[in-house]
């Protein structure tokens, strides 16, 4: 099973190098005072690999809307703005979380099911920022 630091990686790959200048930062290692953050109830779309992962991962339901409950893993910024989050959230009935990569218009690029036990032990630190090392 690929582990979620890899599944992170993974995902850049396929949606190309971040934005000049992007920052990468990790709830583990904090996130940048008054960076934006989702919000619960935010309309969400799904591009055709988020689609084709869903099926992939058999994901029974992606839903409409970002849930009440959720967990910020990652934050994506340009000069101090966020351009893309990674959430994680239980699924109804299962032992998995769902992961979505979500623009700041709430589109999914990509999801993905992430065993509840995977707790990020395999983050490569090295790509994210430290939150007093923002550039503006």
């Amino acid at each position: 099973m690929i582990t979620f630091a890899d599944y992170i990686l993974e995902a850049y790959l396929w949606e190309g190098p971040p934005p000049p200048g992007a920052q990468l930062f990790h709830y583990t290692l904090g996130f940048p005072k008054g960076v934006a953050m989702p919000l619960a109830g935010m309309r969400l779309s799904y591009g055709p690999h988020a689609r084709q992962e869903a099926l992939n991962q058999q994901i029974k339901a992606a839903p409409k809307t970002l849930p009440a409950i959720f967990q910020v893993i990652e934050v994506e910024a340009v000069k101090g703005r966020s351009t893309k989050w990674v959430v994680r959230f239980p699924m109804m009935g299962e032992t998995r979380d769902m992961v979505l990569v979500i623009g700041v218009d709430g589109f999914v690029r990509t999801m993905w099911a992430n065993e509840r036990s995977d707790t990020h032990k395999s983050l490569r630190r090295g790509l994210y920022t430290l939150p007093g090392q923002v550039t503006s």
